[in-house]
């Protein structure tokens, strides 16, 4: 058997960019595409990354960061006008330059490959060896090609090679992207008013759920998945936690036909057991594949299904509560993501309420609720619930 030992961090540090604007967004990635991504590189949607930047005075960060939402086993460096005090935080002044993005690069590489608490790696072997045999034959599955998606590429960035564009052209790209995951721009009002035959969409024809229901099974020892769409399969390794396509998700034409509705009879669906699960393994070490975390394909299977509409039947004045925050390193973060996660964390509230407090568009609001509800954080109760 093959023994798994910890390696030492080297450079780029994979990093995720939040609680910022599209404004610093569209700098960070301007200099870490100018250094050659020499000391850090953007995850993609699939990733883990090995640390976090976030903008200290975009709204709501501070009180994030003092609440310690974000995985405590991440570097965060924190970018800031003033000098301010934040626990287990690398702080880099703004206007920040390569020299101090270079230095924050080393400190969190230190922190990563000398954890507090810690003084030399150890040998994982053990802990292999007790997992049950057929998870060990599931993780002979290679990684040598499957993708993680970097981000879903519109139009204007779908040509092959190294791109070069203006911080302008990044900004429209983003807000691109943020139309294809969020829909359209949304007036309230739109939704108050009963006269309007606003579109809606039933969660129960999304793929998420399709997926959902099809690993809900009742004979035990269920090992695989397999959807088979037009022109696309899918697979869900439960055992690893992992969802694999044979098609990109960075271009719109394949999101726009994987994430419709489906009839069930749309769908062909084979559940693979201890005894053929290696039928899987098989394939996807023969073919070109794409990577997700469960939780990660399925906030974006409502995201892209919704687009952003309200569900079926969904009243905007009725309370709901996150039940705990959703994991964003390991998600596609929409704008006011953070924000509109913490107002509903801290209270029941419906989605009118919720658009109110932070400020935010209405379809970011509703997007959220849609993702969230996908991975089981939504709760549904009474106003003077707790």
């Amino acid at each position: 058997m093959t023994t798994i030992v910890d390696q030492q961090k080297q450079f780029p540090l994979t990093v995720t960019l939040t609680a910022m604007n599209d404004r610093t967004r569209a700098l960070i990635e301007f200099y870490i595409e100018h250094s050659g991504e020499q000391f850090f590189r953007l995850t993609s949607s699939a990733e883990t990354p090995d640390a976090l930047i976030v903008d200290y005075d975009h709204e709501g960060c501070a009180d994030i960061l003092a609440s310690s939402s974000w995985r405590s086993d991440l570097p965060i460096i924190v970018l800031a006008f003033e000098v301010v005090q934040v626990a287990r935080a690398i702080m880099v002044k703004k206007p920040p330059d390569s020299d101090a993005f270079q230095a924050a690069a080393i400190t969190a590489l230190e922190q990563i490959n000398r954890p507090e608490g810690s003084s030399e790696s150890h040998d994982n072997s053990e802990q292999l060896s007790e997992l049950p045999l057929l998870d060990r034959t599931v993780t002979a599955v290679s990684e040598e090609q499957t993708d993680t998606p970097a981000y879903f590429r519109t139009s204007d960035a779908s040509l092959p090679g190294k791109q070069s564009l203006s911080t302008q052209k990044k900004i429209q790209r983003y807000l691109a992207k943020v139309e294809l995951l969020c829909g359209p721009e949304t007036q309230i009002e739109d939704w108050q008013n009963h006269l309007k035959n606003q579109p809606r969409f039933d969660p129960a024809l999304c793929l998420s759920q399709r997926l959902s229901r099809a690993l809900s099974d009742e004979k035990p020892g269920l090992k695989a998945v397999k959807l088979s769409l037009p022109n696309t399969e899918i697979y869900a390794l439960p055992t690893l936690d992992k969802i694999y396509t044979t098609v990109s998700l960075e271009y719109r034409n394949n999101v726009q036909q994987i994430f419709r509705e489906w009839q069930d009879s749309e769908i062909q669906v084979r559940k693979y057991y201890k005894n053929d699960v290696n039928e899987v393994v098989d394939v996807l070490n023969q073919s070109k594949r794409y990577v997700f975390g469960t939780q990660s394909f399925n906030w974006l299977s409502a995201l892209f299904s919704a687009h952003g509409r309200l569900p079926v039947g969904f009243d905007i004045k009725h309370p709901y509560h996150l039940m705990h925050w959703p994991n964003m390193t390991r998600l596609e973060l929409i704008p006011d993501c953070i924000e509109i996660a913490a107002a509903w964390a801290d209270n029941h509230a419906s989605l009118e309420q919720i658009i109110e407090r932070v400020g935010c568009e209405p379809r970011y609001a509703v997007s959220f609720f849609n993702a969230a509800s996908a991975i089981e954080l939504m709760n549904v109760g009474g106003a003077d619930e707790h």
